[in-house]
């Protein structure tokens, strides 16, 4: 943990102080970033004495920061980006997931290549202990999948301290719907098998549950390494399920997320591999430190983020639930 601090010693700045720019702020406190915060309730927000505070991104001394957070609102991920790009030629920034609300945003902003490559995106299940033992038993397996099956399944209602149906899940205005609140399952799918070609979906607002959006999908296609892959996505589920398969020649992999166990089976047999998180927040620690000390590393690009929202737009035109 020392060298940890010793190397992660650097000017970070948090751009929005809701829910989940506070845990990004107090995560890169604890590894011994010095952390600044950009927050338009400057002026009300109850004061953490650990952070320097700021009205307006315009106002941080830039030669501090090498490290920024964008965690605003999603509709304001691309302006605070821009504005990052543009005040900061330096630092690296990462974007809370998803890159933007609509794939327009992304048209014509003049990004250079050096821009991008400094861009990240936050889908922070990638560090998951089971989620990278699995990467690197894929390696070992034929570059192609025959199968693989990805699925996320819960109940709304139990979400949250609050009323499920005043929550941003449940509303289509807030980017709820299981297909953007559950975008991690599409990135897991790109990031283990390749760019997806066509992909179809099924499905809709199908139970009883009081939102104005999609409950329950099934996604159905293909992707470079796999010859049929399938998302499974619901908000009804009493028993909370996660995990994929990823079936080979060769190889079987059933990788459940939340017990944090992987079974690999084949002709030689079968073995339990357990890889258990101790700390969730450790995926996001793992994930900072991987944007700052190896310049990115495992983390989602500037073009995995392209690639989601295209993928979450495709997808939702063709449920033609939200149609204007």
């Amino acid at each position: 943990m020392a060298q940890t601090h010793e190397l992660m010693e650097i000017g970070a700045l948090v751009v929005g102080f809701g829910s989940i720019g506070r845990k990004h702020a107090r995560l890169l406190k604890e590894v011994g970033a010095r952390v600044s915060v950009v927050t338009r309730s400057c002026r009300e927000v109850e004061r953490d004495s650990a952070y320097t505070y700021f009205e307006s991104i315009g106002d941080v001394n830039m030669k501090e920061i090498r490290y920024i957070v964008i965690a605003v609102e999603t509709s304001r991920h691309i302006e605070c980006m821009l504005n990052a790009l543009r005040l900061n030629k330096r630092a690296r920034i990462m974007v809370e997931k998803p890159l933007a609300a609509e794939s327009k945003q992304l048209v014509d902003l003049g990004l250079t290549i050096e821009d991008k490559e400094r861009v990240f995106i936050g889908f922070n299940l990638r560090y998951l202990p089971v989620v990278k033992k699995s990467k690197e038993l894929c390696k070992q397996q034929d570059k192609k999948f025959t199968r693989a099956e990805f699925f996320s399944h819960s109940y709304l209602p139990h979400w949250r301290d609050i009323d499920y149906r005043k929550s941003s899940s449940a509303r289509w205005s807030t980017g709820g719907g299981v297909l953007r609140d559950l975008s991690h399952e599409l990135d897991l799918m790109q990031w283990l098998c390749g760019t997806p070609h066509k992909l179809n979906i099924y499905g809709g607002h199908l139970s009883n549950l009081e939102c104005e959006v999609e409950d329950t999908i099934y996604i159905v296609g293909s992707c470079k390494q796999a010859g049929l892959v399938s998302i499974g996505l619901s908000y009804t589920q009493h028993f909370e399920t996660r995990g994929f398969s990823l079936i080979s020649n060769n190889e079987t992999l059933v990788t459940d997320l939340m017990s944090g166990k992987i079974i690999k089976s084949s002709s030689n047999g079968t073995e339990l591999i357990e890889c258990p998180c101790e700390d969730f927040d450790d995926t996001y620690r793992k994930m900072h430190r991987d944007i700052i000390q190896e310049g990115g590393g495992e983390c989602a690009r500037y073009i995995d983020g392209q690639l989601n929202i295209k993928c979450i737009e495709d997808l939702d035109r063709e449920l033609g639930m939200h149609e204007k």
